[in-house]
């Protein structure tokens, strides 16, 4: 799947069907070996089964202005999930979350994440992405 070929409208209707999924990377601290947190990423399911990775839509996502829709869709969905596994999750558990600048800067976005920073059993890191130059 070729990114530039992905019409916005194609994607408005995977966001809205649910399409892009939430995917969990372990943490896995190098001194004792145990899981400290995880890495939000984001895979596209496609209706026919296949599984379709961020290089080949994320860039479009972005162009098409949907980067902040997807991005609060899939950080819910893994709240919420982690929510329900609470109390299996270690202490400080950390779910890191790749953003832009330009995410960053959405009042939303930062809203969603100032009432995400008080739940009790996840503790919220934004990595800045380097695709994106910073904004003036």
């Amino acid at each position: 799947m070729d990114s530039d070929f992905v019409s916005a409208d194609r994607l408005m209707r995977a966001l809205s069907n649910g399409e892009f999924e939430p995917y969990l990377q372990p943490v896995v601290s190098a001194s004792d070996l145990t899981v400290s947190g995880a890495e939000l990423l984001v895979r596209w399911h496609m209706p026919a089964g296949e599984i379709i990775p961020p290089a080949y839509f994320i860039n479009r996502v972005e162009s098409a202005g949907l980067l902040l829709p997807v991005t609060e869709k899939i950080l819910n969905r893994a709240v919420a999930g982690l929510s329900e596994v609470k109390a299996m999750l270690p202490r400080g558990f950390r779910l890191a979350v790749n953003v832009t600048p330009a995410l960053l800067a959405e009042r939303e976005f930062t809203q969603m994440c100032l009432a995400l920073a008080g739940h009790d059993s996840i503790h919220l890191a934004l990595e800045l992405t380097e695709q994106q130059p910073w904004l003036r």
